[in-house]
C-alpha cells in the first residue's frame, strides 16, 4: 500500500504561446515538470515549422555533477532542438563554498528582469521549506534594483 496525494496543476503549465519567454527554477526533483514543458515547447515548435521561440532559461541546482545531475542529456539534447536557450546550473557541494540556484539568478538579475519585462513566464518548483523562500526574495531585489520596483510592486 502506497499512500498518493493528488492536486490539480492549475496554472502550472508551460505558456501556450511560443512568443512567450520562460524562467524555470527548479532545484533537485523540483526540475521534473521543467522537462515537461520543454518538451512541450519542442513539439509545439514542430508543429508551428517554428526553430526560433522566445527565450526559455533553466537555473537547476544539485549537489554534484556525478550523482543528481537529473536529465542532463535531455537537456542538452532540448537546448541543441531549439527549445532551451539557456542552461545555468548550481553545484552546492562540488565547490569549497555552496552555490545555489538563486546566486545565479543574482548573477543574471540583467537578463532576467529582461524577460520578466517582455512578458515571461516565472516558475519555481521545488523545496518550499528553504529554496523557495531564498528564490522568492531574490527574485524581489531583482525586480526592485533591476526594474525599478517598489517592494509593494515587486510583491505583487
Amino acid at each position: 500500500w502506497v499512500p498518493l496525494f493528488l492536486r490539480r496543476a492549475g496554472d502550472f503549465r508551460p505558456p501556450r504561446r511560443l512568443s512567450t519567454p520562460m524562467v524555470m527554477i527548479g532545484p533537485g526533483t523540483g526540475v521534473a515538470p521543467f522537462r515537461g514543458f520543454l518538451q512541450q515547447r519542442l513539439a509545439d515548435m514542430q508543429a508551428a515549422g517554428s526553430t526560433s521561440p522566445a527565450t526559455a532559461v533553466l537555473y537547476f541546482g544539485c549537489r554534484k555533477p556525478d550523482e543528481d545531475y537529473l536529465y542532463e542529456q535531455d537537456w542538452a539534447a532540448l537546448a541543441g532542438a531549439g527549445a532551451l536557450q539557456s542552461l545555468r546550473v548550481a553545484f552546492s557541494r562540488q565547490q569549497a563554498s555552496k552555490e545555489y540556484v538563486q546566486h545565479l539568478l543574482k548573477e543574471d538579475s540583467r537578463s532576467v528582469a529582461k524577460l520578466i519585462a517582455a512578458g515571461g513566464h516565472v516558475y519555481v518548483c521545488g523545496d518550499g521549506a528553504a529554496m523557495a523562500k531564498d528564490v522568492h526574495a531574490t527574485l524581489l531585489a531583482l525586480l526592485r534594483d533591476e526594474m525599478g520596483l517598489s517592494e509593494g510592486q515587486a510583491a505583487e
